[in-house]
């Protein structure tokens, strides 16, 4: 004797799947974590490279979110990975690495409020 299962809904769930997914990879949901990396970058950065400070921003490239300093910004890979005549002062590579678990965190957060909306709740 055969037995049958059938599934009510599937096309719903599918549809709701994909929303969910086209979602996790917008701008919108990256963005959070790209705040808190561009913060942390702004205040370890020396004190003395106003211009490079304030060079530091998010950008929109496509469909990548960009941060860091942008071209007027450029000597900050000088200080990062120091000179001949310069001892490095690392700041990019450690604000990254402190904003990481708290990027992650918001980012995840953000999608949590996606999948929310799609299900409905």
């Amino acid at each position: 004797m055969t037995q049958r299962v059938r599934i009510i809904g599937g096309e719903r769930i599918e549809a709701n799947l994909l929303t969910i997914g086209r979602r996790a990879e917008s701008l919108a949901t990256l963005r959070p974590g790209a705040v808190i990396i561009k913060r942390e970058m702004r205040n370890r950065v020396a004190t003395d490279t106003f211009q490079l400070r304030s060079s530091i921003d998010i950008r929109e490239k496509g469909s990548t979110l960009e941060v860091g300093p942008d071209e007027e910004g450029f000597y900050g890979y000088f200080l990062e990975r120091g000179t001949v005549k310069m001892a490095a002062q690392p700041w990019l590579a450690p604000a990254y690495d402190a904003a990481r678990p708290r990027a992650i965190a918001a980012i995840g957060r953000k999608h949590g409020v996606n999948i929310d909306k799609v299900w409905g709740r």
